[in-house]
């Protein structure tokens, strides 16, 4: 009996610990298609009522075209970069533009969820953390109707690594294949719409 009890007390410290300190794992084998999931949590933080730099990094991207599970590359096409060259004249110009939508529409849900001033990186006042979203793989649509339109939302898989002021990382999050809203034919109105989506989720995670 009093083994039982000392055991009971433990398991109880454990978990209260746990959540003091905001902190879990996620066995990858667990996750579930479209969320976001703490990989690491360091330091508890709070984004409300705070101003948040935030960033969307295509450096290491991969543009791809995902099989109808979300998981499966059908195609690879390369950097950000290399596919907008490959499709033309046009998505080398329109991409600056559609990058700044990204953000600024990630940067307006992001406030609205949070109760929180999120900026975009070029901000030049002072921020108390910083977000940074880092792509693996994205897609700009996840399927091909006749006539070779895409259609559906993008589809994300990177990480979220969040900031304070001084550049130490707070906490790391995994985006697990993500999937955006089906609104338009063009990508200014996919990447519009990743914004909602990953606001919503993101909320979630924290």
């Amino acid at each position: 009996m009093k083994k039982n009890i000392i055991l009971s007390l433990i398991a109880i410290m454990a978990t209260t610990l746990s959540y003091a300190h905001n902190f879990k794992v996620v066995n990858p084998n667990d996750k579930d298609v479209d969320a976001i999931y703490l990989l690491e949590n360091k330091t508890p933080f709070s984004f409300r009522g705070k101003t948040v730099s935030f960033e969307i990094d295509f450096s290491s991207a991969e543009i791809v075209e995902f099989d109808r599970d979300f998981r499966t590359v059908l195609r690879n096409f390369g950097s950000i970069d290399k596919y907008n060259a490959d499709n033309g004249e046009d998505y080398v110009e329109d991409w600056p533009r559609d990058l700044f939508i990204m953000t600024a529409f990630a940067c307006k849900n992001l406030s609205s969820v949070f109760g929180a001033e999120f900026v975009p990186k070029e901000y030049e006042g002072e921020t108390d953390y910083r977000v940074v979203v880092r792509m693996g793989l994205f897609e700009f649509g996840h399927f091909v109707f006749i006539g070779g339109v895409k259609d559906g939302g993008t589809v994300t898989k990177g990480l979220v690594e969040v900031y304070d002021a001084g550049g130490n990382v707070l906490a790391v999050y995994d985006i697990n294949y993500l999937r955006g809203k089906n609104v338009g034919y063009g990508n200014g109105d996919r990447v519009r719409l990743w914004g909602k989506k990953f606001s919503k989720e993101f909320k979630q995670a924290l």
